[in-house]
């Protein structure tokens, strides 16, 4: 492919031929993608804009901002819970943790 497009003997030839071919199918390709939108589909219009020509805009793209701005706060705070207070707070978030089906085996 590089000879063929460097011009060099006999390579060239089989590079426009190619050139060539890919150009007819192209033309199938939009021919049909044109009937299909005649016809009311323009899916095929959008699959073919979206993979040939994604570079001109056409593609898929996702804009995601990513102006994250992090921050933390430490807070010093004074508990006075007592160690029974603790862990029913714990056993409480211990609770929530489980399994929905772990429950119905305990459940049983």
């Amino acid at each position: 492919m590089n000879l063929g497009k460097e011009g060099k003997y006999p390579y060239s030839l089989w590079y426009i031929k190619i050139q060539e071919a890919e150009a007819a199918l192209m033309k199938e390709c939009l021919d049909s993608v044109k009937l299909s939108m005649k016809l009311g589909d323009v899916k095929s219009a959008m699959f073919l804009l979206e993979k040939r020509f994604s570079d001109d805009g056409y593609g898929k793209t996702s804009q995601v901002k990513v102006n994250a701005q992090n921050q933390n706060l430490n807070l010093n705070v004074n508990s006075s819970a007592t160690t029974e207070d603790i862990d029913k707070i714990r056993a409480e978030i211990l609770a929530r943790l489980v399994p929905k089906s772990r429950l119905i085996e305990i459940q049983e």
